[in-house]
């Protein structure tokens, strides 16, 4: 059985590998706003979906580990900035939850996106890929909890869980990664990120190749 800081390890490579990948494809498209000089930033913008995907293929490709990927809509949690029902994208292994895209988050409390950030001297937390062992979900969960308590944007017009207590923030955190709150959720050729998400591999396995 893997242990937690193994499955950590693991995924935070791998993370980094898709904030790599995504940015090269970025780049090469000239997007504007889309790209940094801190790469690891793809990991706090991009589509959850997305970065599940790529993460999926290559735990099992390049470390062997069998993986489900898990679509959910927790009840608790606030709808988007647009008023969209908030419907999240995770990675199951063995007993552990991976989210490589937990920076989106910190919408909840007004962090701007990683290309304003800077502009407000927020610094996200240093591990790239959250990882909640469902035995466990304290160790991981609690601290971030805590972090998000603690981040103040007073100046951001949205922020739902801005001023709201620790323990509501916690519930809502604790909803969002229940994994009563999600499904197996497999990506299909038809689906409309497909492609992208082979993109990504082909950049990332140019990357692996040098």
């Amino acid at each position: 059985m893997l242990a937690h800081e193994e499955v950590s390890r693991i995924a935070e490579d791998e993370t980094m590998q898709f904030c790599k990948a995504e940015q090269i494809i970025q780049q090469s498209k000239g997007t504007i706003g889309r790209t940094y000089d801190d790469v690891s930033l793809h990991a706090r913008a991009t589509h959850c979906g997305l970065a599940t995907a790529f993460i999926q293929h290559y735990l099992k490709q390049n470390q062997g580990i069998t993986s489900e990927r898990l679509f959910g809509e927790p009840p608790l949690a606030p709808r988007t900035e647009m008023h969209r029902k908030f419907g999240h994208v995770i990675v199951a292994v063995d007993q552990f939850l991976v989210d490589p895209t937990y920076g989106q988050l910190f919408s909840y409390v007004g962090v701007p996106l990683p290309h304003l950030a800077t502009e407000h001297d927020f610094t996200y937390p240093d591990h790239l890929s959250l990882v909640i062992d469902a035995n466990d979900p304290e160790r991981a969960l609690e601290p971030f909890i805590d972090t998000l308590k603690a981040t103040n944007m007073p100046d951001a017009q949205y922020a739902p869980l801005r001023g709201m207590s620790r323990a509501a923030i916690a519930d809502v955190v604790y909803d969002i990664y229940n994994p009563a709150n999600y499904q197996s959720y497999e990506l299909e050729s038809m689906h409309p990120m497909y492609d992208y998400v082979q993109a990504l591999k082909q950049a990332s396995d140019q990357i692996r190749q040098k």
